[in-house]
């Protein structure tokens, strides 16, 4: 009797014990800019008249993260949301509102956070 008051008592113990555990999510490390055109910019150039000036490749990736989490936002981003071409097949604008949206998803990639299907 007593080796099961025992026993029942530590399973109790475990569970709380178990159960308490603060699950944090996985912290990003500090990275280096990717290589974008041969250059450490990851497809940013800059800003310009108030807007981002960004690369091709940074196009794309932005267009990519929106089909992963465009349905994340209200209303939903679809693609080229807040881009204008700068100088067609080179550099595209985008604007302060989409850029950040641009930094959420990229975040959230890196993060681990899963796609919402469309």
């Amino acid at each position: 009797m007593k080796m099961k008051k025992r026993f029942a008592t530590s399973l109790v113990i475990s569970a709380l014990v178990i159960g308490a555990c603060t699950v944090a999510p996985p912290v990003l490390k500090d990275q280096v800019p990717s290589f974008d055109g041969g250059v450490q910019n990851s497809g940013f150039l800059g800003f310009t008249n108030g807007m981002g000036l960004i690369t091709v490749t940074a196009r794309m990736r932005y267009n990519l993260l929106i089909e992963r989490y465009g349905n994340q936002f209200i209303p939903p981003l679809e693609h080229d949301a807040g881009i204008f071409t700068n100088v067609p097949g080179q550099s595209y604008f985008i604007d302060k509102q989409h850029l950040v949206d641009f930094a959420t998803m990229n975040r959230w990639s890196k993060s681990g956070v899963p796609a919402v299907p469309r």
